[in-house]
């Protein structure tokens, strides 16, 4: 793989700047979305011949940011059998995305919690692991990975991964899309 070195002198272009590794930013880039899309399709669940699974490709909830902070609600819909109420509860925070020493602004902030969907057919739970990124001028942006850590009734004894990212408003709503995969015992 060869990367472009500007000549001396010259302003580098956006995708040709050389980091220290000698990869350019547009590589990296290519790299991280290619390692992302391995890692969405090594995560989500495959079916055991005693499970069914259900796939979520464009789940949305709508939802708001509680007085607390760390706190919220919202509703998931498009999400076939997971539609219901949904509610994180953050548990740990972190400044700079928890990088000490790195140029990641202090806005931008990872975090860890619990999040919930309430469903007619029982509750699912799920550790999140996300990234906030407050450093815009009225809003906000997220992503997270749910990873299924329990459940009660249908989804008693599930497994499964589900991804979101989305955007938060300055009126503390946030819009949140959802895909991934949950499989159940028959």
């Amino acid at each position: 793989m060869s990367t472009r070195v500007p000549d001396e002198g010259s302003e580098p272009r956006g995708d040709a700047v050389d980091h220290a590794d000698g990869v350019s930013r547009r590589v990296a880039l290519g790299l991280f979305g290619l390692g992302a899309l391995g890692i969405a399709a090594s995560s989500s669940a495959h079916a055991a011949p005693d499970e069914r699974c259900f796939s979520v490709t464009d789940g949305r909830i709508e939802g708001r940011i509680l007085p607390s902070g760390i706190e919220t609600e919202g509703t998931l819909t498009g999400a076939g059998p997971f539609n219901g109420s949904t509610a994180l509860s953050i548990a740990q925070l972190a400044p700079s995305a928890g990088l000490t020493g790195s140029p990641v602004p202090p806005t931008t902030l990872s975090y860890t919690g619990t999040f919930e969907i309430t469903t007619k057919r029982g509750t699912l739970t799920l550790e999140d692991v996300g990234i906030f990124d407050a450093d815009l001028t009225t809003d906000g942006e997220f992503t997270s990975r749910g990873r299924v850590v329990g459940g009660t009734g249908r989804w008693e004894d599930a497994r499964g991964v589900l991804f979101f990212y989305g955007d938060a408003a300055a009126d503390q709503t946030f819009t949140a899309r959802v895909n991934g995969t949950v499989c159940v015992p028959k």
